[in-house]
């Protein structure tokens, strides 16, 4: 249990594993390589984690365990190996989910400036998020989130804040998941793409895209279920198994390429 005041400086690899590893981590710029199996990160007067600006960014590997408290994390960070953040009020940047990893956010807000060009919250290859109260702020070139590779997310009392220049907003491909619960997703000129056995399910929740269409993209095969009074302006179905549960909400539908919701 690190308890950071001011900026600490450090590329840190979170893992349990030693002996002939360690040479390999040094290698690629990594300053901490002793076996630890579960670190807190928390923050004291202004604690900041920064990155060195060498090597590779913060790693957490082969089922290490992350808790970041009270902090703000500036550079990205990556998760494999069933390996597992959580974060209670903190602030991070970007955050690359993947190999059975997961991440928890509570209270918590991700934010990608401008000058980010790759997708701020991505989750591939069976890994899974499980969020409340989480805000993230894109501001990139790319998506806010994607989930794909048989991954899954649960957005609960969450927002999602897209202003970037993506194409999409959220994409879920790939045989995966994501579920919004009580949340809310806003794009100044991007939408949400649902495809290659992607679903979507909206349960309270809403997506708004000010400028443009679709709001929301779904191609077969796909699935989109809207429940408990969740709206969506206007939904684009592509392809025969494209499949819509539009609920009571009363979205506009265009079918396209044999498209077949109603």
């Amino acid at each position: 249990h690190l308890i950071l005041n001011g900026t600490c400086k450090d590329n840190l690899m979170i893992n349990p594993m030693s002996g002939t590893l360690e040479s390999v981590y040094i290698t690629y710029g990594f300053s901490s390589n002793k076996p630890v199996l579960f670190l807190t990160l928390e923050g004291g007067k202004d604690g900041e984690w920064d990155d060195t600006g060498l090597g590779s960014k913060a790693s957490v590997m082969f089922a290490g365990n992350l808790l970041v408290k009270n902090l703000t994390v500036k550079q990205t960070i990556y998760l494999n190996n069933g390996s597992n953040l959580f974060t209670d009020n903190a602030t991070l940047e970007r955050v690359s989910v993947m190999t059975g990893s997961s991440v928890d956010f509570y209270n918590s807000t991700v934010s990608c400036d401008s000058s980010v060009s790759k997708t701020c919250i991505k989750l591939y290859r069976s890994s899974s998020m499980v969020t409340d109260n989480l805000t993230v702020n894109n501001a990139g070139s790319d998506t806010a989130i994607e989930v794909t590779g048989g991954s899954s997310v649960l957005l609960k009392n969450s927002t999602i804040n897209n202003t970037g220049s993506s194409t999409n907003s959220l994409s879920v491909w790939g045989n995966s998941y994501l579920n919004l619960e009580n949340s809310k997703v806003t794009s100044s000129n991007s939408g949400v793409s649902i495809e290659y056995n992607g679903i979507l399910e909206l349960s309270e929740s809403s997506i708004i895209r000010t400028s443009g269409t679709p709001t929301i993209k779904l191609s077969g095969p796909g699935i989109i279920n809207i429940w408990d009074g969740s709206s969506v302006a206007d939904i684009t179905c592509e392809g025969p198994l494209a499949s819509l549960n539009k609920g009571s909400s009363t979205p506009t539908i265009t079918n396209e390429g044999g498209g077949v919701c109603g």
